[in-house]
C-alpha cells in the first residue's frame, strides 16, 4: 500500500515527489506515517543533493584564483609608489575585495572569475541571483571565516549543503552551474 507525497519544503531547489511506504501496524498510524517520512526525506537529501553543491577543495582554487586577481593592484601600487600608509592596503583591500565579490556575485554570472573558471554559483534559497545588497551582506559575513582563522571554510566538508557559516548567515548556497 504505497502513496506520493509533494515534496516537503525544503530549503534547497529540489523537486519531485516523495514515496511513503506503511509498513507499521501501530496504533497511531499518523505517527508512524510522518516519521517514515521525515526519515526518509532527511536520507534522500543527504545522498541526492550533496553533489550538487561546492565542496571543500573546488571552492578554495576559486578564493585562491580570485585572490590573485586582486592581489595584483596593490602589488603595482606598491611597486610604482613605493612606501605606503599602512592603512592604505587594509584598507584597498576591503573595498575591492566587497565591489569584486558583492558585484560579480550580483551579476548575470552570479560568480566571481575565480568561481566561474571552477565552475561554481551563488544563488539564494529560491534558486535566484542575489541582489548586490544581498551579496554585500554575504560579504560582510564571510569575516566570521577569518576570525575562526580558517574553520568556517571547514563547515563545508560535514554540512548537508556544505555551506559556510556566511552561506547560512546570507541564506546562499554555493552550487556547480550546469549551464
Amino acid at each position: 500500500n504505497c502513496r506520493e507525497l509533494p515534496c516537503l519544503s525544503t530549503a534547497a531547489p529540489i523537486s519531485g515527489t516523495w514515496t511513503m511506504v506503511r509498513r507499521s501496524t501501530s496504533p497511531n498510524p499518523g505517527f508512524s506515517d510522518t516519521l517514515t517520512l521525515k526519515l526518509h526525506n532527511t536520507v534522500s537529501l543527504l545522498m541526492r543533493d550533496r553533489s550538487q553543491y561546492g565542496g571543500f577543495w573546488i571552492r578554495f582554487v576559486a578564493i585562491i584564483s580570485d585572490a590573485v586577481v586582486l592581489s595584483i593592484p596593490p602589488l603595482l601600487l606598491t611597486f610604482f609608489i613605493g612606501s605606503h600608509p599602512d592603512l592604505i592596503i587594509p584598507l584597498w583591500c576591503f573595498m575591492t575585495g566587497w565591489i569584486y565579490t558583492a558585484g560579480f556575485h550580483s551579476s548575470s554570472w552570479q560568480a566571481t572569475p575565480g568561481k566561474r573558471i571552477c565552475g561554481l554559483k551563488i544563488m539564494d534559497y529560491d534558486g535566484k541571483r542575489i541582489s548586490f545588497s544581498h551579496a554585500t551582506g554575504r560579504y560582510i559575513a564571510s569575516y566570521v571565516n577569518w576570525i575562526s582563522f580558517g574553520f568556517g571554510w571547514l563547515a563545508v566538508v560535514w554540512t548537508d549543503r556544505r555551506q559556510c557559516p556566511h552561506d547560512f548567515i546570507a541564506r546562499t548556497l554555493v552550487i556547480k552551474n550546469t549551464s
